[in-house]
């Protein structure tokens, strides 16, 4: 039996929060009847509760049924002022049936349960969200939190993107090189919004990857949550991690190719007319088959472009053995060839992704299911060709682009998303898509949706969370309710008790539409008091002394929280102590150019820069001289001959957006009156800007 998800005394706490008039329940049930009564969630049913969800047995008020009738994953939920009855008939349907009682117990506003008859299904079969985890490597703990946070919703499929051009993410015992080359690359892209890119140049991936124990421990995990993981191993192209770590798989084998840094699409490609590369892809796909137990492997299949295998004699030799009309037919083959043997061998199918419908030889006995990603024409045009189907349209259904437009943001939000602020992809958005809209008489053809979370601007977990939330619940109610069911208003309404729900679950999310409570300014003040309580360092460069920090918890206490904070902001910042050693880094949040945490250092023979990942190397420690009271002189630890200054160091005043003081940071000013400066491509210079959140705030760190 699946175990059951998050902990019980989440579902036990009985939070409080705000009224709703209907079940805020995401997604919503396919049919609910409210019957007017409550069950008081007293001491008796939360023992019985507790009971039942470790037992999956009747014990006291709360009954189950097993009724083999139902619909697959589906549930019925009876609750009354005797107790709950919970009827299911899949494993999963008792999952989902505990999962709409632990949102109910979650959003209840006064210790009751509303007494109410559910009944419900999913309207797909294929209800997922993808990682990819070749830009970005997530642990195994990590990804085991963001399989939590599915199940809750009830999406069941993990679609899980193990390998691309930017690094290899899985053992393969026979082929080491892939985890200890493949894995790792130069530098990495970390500002994807605006050009020049920004490419810290920080070596990235060293032990990143999974060893089959450990995929094997996510997959136990991700099957007592009720969801199958699809593995992805995209080829032909996105290999040019593989090729790297193998030359002889490439179609130039004396050609010596690094990790892929850049995004886009590589002309490296495998050389699918050498029986090596046949052998190595059987050799990887064998141990994925035999650590992942779902029925399908994905085999990616997009943006392979076919110039190397143009002028290939291998792959040109293939095209004639094979009979093919040109090259452009070899992935049709290399599918076919790939796909026969993993049925052959693991009875296992294939997913892959659309462009394989361009050049797909309808003789073949393979039929994939085909993974809609350039538009819902595409879905179209594979259930017209008897194609099963995954609609996941980019923009409608990609996490990586930015929730909200710029006017709307916060800019000390966590993460600003990818490509830029003309690509926007709101919670309503994905809600409102209907995944199979252009079918045309071809909707039987789609088994679900799912969205995709594209990480080569995401750098840690707390990111890819703000990404995927609240879109994600956009996401679990068009994959679980047909579009005549939904409506966005009503959705918005119920979102509104969420925001409490992922916080006490430990998620990190955007808060661009949650409603925030109406305060007063004494009541606004008194929070950002607290605030700065908690994030400050009495007596630490670039923050106020312990004496005006006790001064403002004496205000905030004596409700003088107004008064208190103009008070604080006012005081001066501690300085840099003449010979002390320090790090600078920047303090920058502002929208498009976040470069918050990076480092500066001297870079040989090309200036200031910054590392985005802090290096602890002695080009990022910097020596202090006092020239006089503000003013400083910063000498590079690793190379004398760069110094930065004099610089007389103040704190920034600007405001920018609603933000108009920020703990710790600094500005570093010239004597021509420019600031030290962050820019897009990784670069520190001297400019103008010394707004606070923006490319000219600083903090110093004592080392």
């Amino acid at each position: 039996m699946k175990k059951i998800l998050i902990s019980i005394c989440l579902l036990l706490c009985g939070m409080t929060l705000q009224a709703q008039q209907q079940p805020a329940l995401i997604p919503y049930p396919q049919e609910i009847k409210m019957t007017g009564g409550k069950l008081p969630i007293d001491k008796h049913l939360k023992k019985d509760i507790s009971i039942a969800l470790s037992a999956q047995g009747n014990s006291g008020n709360v009954r189950m049924v097993n009724d083999k009738t139902l619909p697959e994953e589906g549930y019925r939920l009876n609750i009354t002022t005797e107790g709950i009855t919970i009827t299911y008939g899949t494993p999963n349907g008792l999952l989902y049936a505990f999962n709409t009682l632990q949102q109910l117990v979650q959003t209840s506003t006064d210790k009751t349960l509303p007494t109410l008859e559910i009944y419900d299904y999913p309207q797909f079969e294929h209800r997922g969200f993808m990682l990819d985890v070749s830009r970005h490597f997530f642990s195994k703990e990590e990804v085991k939190k963001l399989l939590d946070i599915m199940a809750y919703y009830k999406l069941n499929r993990f679609h899980w993107h193990l390998t691309d051009d930017q690094g290899w993410r899985i053992e393969i015992p026979e082929y080491p090189k892939l985890t200890k080359i493949g894995a790792v690359r130069d530098s990495s892209l970390t500002n994807k919004g605006s050009k020049p890119f920004f490419y810290d140049d920080t070596p990235y991936g060293e032990g990143c990857y999974y060893t089959l124990k450990d995929l094997k421990e996510v997959v136990k995990y991700a099957q007592s949550l009720g969801i199958e993981i699809i593995p992805e191993i995209d080829l032909p192209g996105h290999m040019v991690a593989a090729v790297a770590s193998y030359p002889e798989l490439g179609c130039n084998p004396d050609r010596q190719v690094k990790v892929r840094v850049h995004q886009g699409v590589s002309k490296e490609v495998l050389n699918v007319g050498d029986d090596r590369v046949i052998d190595f892809l059987k050799c990887v796909l064998g141990h994925v088959a035999e650590v992942f137990p779902y029925k399908y492997i994905h085999l990616g299949g997009d943006e392979c472009p076919t110039d190397e295998w143009k002028t290939n004699p291998l792959a040109l030799n293939r095209v004639k053995e094979q009979g093919l009309k040109g090259v452009e037919e070899l992935q049709s083959w290399l599918v076919e060839e790939l796909g026969t043997y993993l049925k052959e061998e693991y009875n296992k199918d294939l997913v892959v992704w659309d462009e394989l419908l361009a050049h797909w030889n309808d003789d073949n006995k393979i039929r994939p299911v085909i993974m809609c990603w350039r538009g819902l024409k595409y879905t179209n045009e594979a259930g017209r060709r008897g194609f099963k189907c995954i609609s996941v349209p980019n923009y409608h259904n990609y996490l990586d682009l930015i929730q909200v437009e710029a006017d709307k943001a916060d800019i000390n939000e966590v993460y600003q998303g990818g490509y830029g602020p003309k690509d926007v992809n709101t919670v309503e958005h994905i809600y409102n898509l209907n995944p199979v809209s252009q079918m045309q008489g071809n909707e039987q053809h789609c088994l679900g949706t799912q969205v995709n979370l594209w990480t080569e601007s995401c750098k840690n977990n707390e990111q890819a969370e703000y990404q995927m939330l609240p879109r994600l619940l956009a996401l679990a109610e068009t994959a679980w309710l047909p579009a005549k069911k939904k409506n966005w208003n009503n959705f918005y309404t119920r979102l509104q008790s969420h925001d409490e729900i992922l916080g006490a679950l430990g998620y990190t999310y955007a808060k661009h539409y949650f409603e925030p409570t109406p305060k007063t300014d004494a009541e606004k003040a008194l929070d950002e008091g607290i605030i700065l309580q908690r994030d400050g360092k009495p007596n630490a460069v670039g923050y106020p002394s312990i004496k005006a920090y006790q001064t403002l918890s004496e205000d905030l206490t004596h409700n003088k929280a107004i008064s208190g904070i103009n008070t604080f902001k006012k005081q001066d910042i501690t300085m840099p102590k003449n010979g002390n050693t320090y790090t600078i880094i920047s303090a920058s949040t502002y929208y498009l150019a976040k470069y918050a945490g990076s480092t500066v250092y001297a870079k040989p023979g090309e200036g200031l820069h910054l590392h985005y990942t802090p290096q602890n190397t002695k080009s990022e420690l910097w020596h202090c001289k006092k020239i006089n009271k503000n003013t400083f002189t910063f000498t590079n630890a690793e190379d004398p001959n760069v110094v930065i200054g004099p610089v007389t160091i103040s704190k920034p005043t600007e405001p920018a957006a609603q933000y108009d003081y920020v703990s710790g940071t600094l500005l570093m000013q010239r004597d021509d009156g420019l600031f030290l400066n962050a820019n897009s491509s990784g670069c520190v210079t001297w400019g103008t800007e010394q707004k606070v959140c923006f490319p000219g705030t600083w903090r110093l760190v004592e080392k």
